[in-house]
């Protein structure tokens, strides 16, 4: 009965919500250019090239999840048998894992006189390789991980596998565009806005589906996302292990430097280069951009450190919420896993509601803050039992790699400063592929050192 009572209270607000939007709007208050109205959003869903390229984008979200996450799972069944190696190759894949996410907007293939399918499988390729790390690193972890029921860490790995290749395969339409779907595309009147709440709406039920079908509660998911975090932390480490994490680290940057030398020049620098670019563009920067490279970098990490402050203060806040009272407890656990990446379609909005002439950094530390708060919430909830400092430190570690992606798509799609508009304007000058991949390992690797940083001052700080 109370679940009833919930759904009707849930169902008539979002009613009042809408009748007072297109009261709103007949009443000309709101400008319907920036802001659309409801039928505008209904008109959408019969539109048959959004409904042809949404379907396409589920296609490949699929396959990217099933042949991504098999390959990972089979790769994983390999590693675990050897104890020494697993701890190695997941305390890589941790952070290698979003490689993909930093390299992909530097890459020079995603440009509209190029040839459509050499574009459609690199954006599958990246897609999949990114699913595949993400599906080794969960089910080592779940091998690894001990005193939780088997069936719900298998579900947990699953639910993570499919919410990763959502996301990348969301952010690759952002690549392969005009040929994608569009849902980032909502400047320019009222039917495009409504595209972007089309596209928030079809989100938040592709992330409920996936929620249903794996059967998992927040508060399962937060408590086991805690363990693994504090395991990751905290874990026995060895001569052995700091060895062959090496001998991966050597290996992975031979096989890159081949890779690039025999037949994927155009798609990869190899780490030579790109070191040398890092090391000209920093010494003498690069006339193609306007600013230094420490100036866009201030500016990309001012966004993240902004957003994340945002997401995290947001996350705090509803974790006090729900440790003092039970009933919001049991409402909101209920509806926050569906925040979970379909706020990150909240961003391209943000460009329609705010005027186009005010690009300022505080529009994507907002987007950043969005994509950060429910991996910030759900690591603080996890961690609810320890020290204060060791619970948000770890919940920002946690979030990061998700304000970083989100910087990255908000400075491409809308910026004019930031390393990740550096990385959109090298590409469309035509500057070596080395400049743009040199900024993407530049960032990516503050980022590391940044996680790998939080990770130590939490160990001395409980003495071990």
């Amino acid at each position: 009965m109370k679940k009833v009572t919930k759904r009707v209270g849930v169902l008539t607000l979002f009613a009042i919500a809408i009748i007072l939007w297109e009261f709103l709007s007949y009443l000309r208050i709101i400008d319907l250019a920036r802001y659309s109205h409801p039928l505008a959003v209904i008109e959408v869903f019969g539109n048959s090239k959004f409904l042809y390229d949404l379907f396409g984008m589920i296609i490949e979200t699929v396959s990217v999840i099933l042949v991504g996450g098999f390959s990972g799972i089979s790769c994983g069944a390999v590693i675990v048998r050897s104890p020494s190696l697993t701890s190695a190759v997941v305390r890589v894949l941790r952070v290698g894992l979003w490689m993909s996410f930093f390299v992909a907007w530097s890459l020079p293939v995603w440009e509209f006189d190029q040839p459509e399918v050499p574009n459609l499988l690199v954006a599958f390729t990246l897609a999949t390789g990114a699913v595949l790390f993400a599906a080794c690193y969960e089910y080592l972890t779940a091998r690894s991980t001990h005193g939780v029921e088997w069936l719900g860490i298998r579900r947990h790995a699953r639910k993570e596998i499919a919410i990763q290749g959502l996301f990348i395969c969301l952010l690759s339409q952002v690549w392969i565009r005009p040929v994608g779907w569009n849902w980032f595309a909502v400047v320019g009147g009222s039917m495009n806005v409504a595209v972007g709440y089309a596209a928030m709406i079809i989100t938040l039920l592709i992330v409920k589906l996936l929620n249903r079908l794996t059967n998992r509660t927040f508060d399962q998911d937060a408590e086991l996302r805690g363990l693994i975090l504090l395991k990751e932390t905290f874990g026995e480490k060895n001569r052995s292990v700091v060895w062959v994490m090496v001998l991966l680290g050597i290996g992975s940057i031979v096989l890159w430097e081949l890779l690039s030398q025999i037949s994927f020049h155009r798609f990869v620098s190899s780490p030579l280069e790109i070191a040398r670019s890092l090391f000209t563009i920093i010494r003498q920067g690069n006339p193609q951009l306007k600013g230094t490279v420490s100036q866009h970098l201030f500016v990309s990490l001012l966004e993240v450190t902004g957003g994340t402050i945002l997401g995290g203060g947001l996350g705090i806040t509803v974790c006090r919420w729900m440790s003092r009272n039970s009933s919001v407890h049991d409402c909101l656990t209920r509806y926050l896993p569906l925040t979970h990446i379909t706020l990150m379609t909240i961003f391209p909005l943000l460009v329609s509601w705010t005027p186009i002439e005010n690009i300022d950094p505080w529009r994507t530390s907002i987007g950043v803050g969005f994509l950060t708060f429910f991996p910030f919430l759900e690591a603080a909830w996890g961690l609810r039992d320890q020290p204060l400092l060791c619970r948000i430190l770890l919940a920002i570690d946690r979030a990061l790699p998700y304000g970083f992606v989100a910087m990255l798509f908000g400075e491409a799609i809308s910026a004019v400063a930031g390393v990740g508009f550096s990385m959109v304007v090298l590409r469309h000058v035509g500057a070596p592929l080395a400049d743009g991949m040199a900024l993407a390992c530049l960032l990516f690797a503050i980022w590391a050192t940044v996680s790998c940083t939080l990770r130590f001052t939490v160990r001395k700080r409980q003495g071990r």
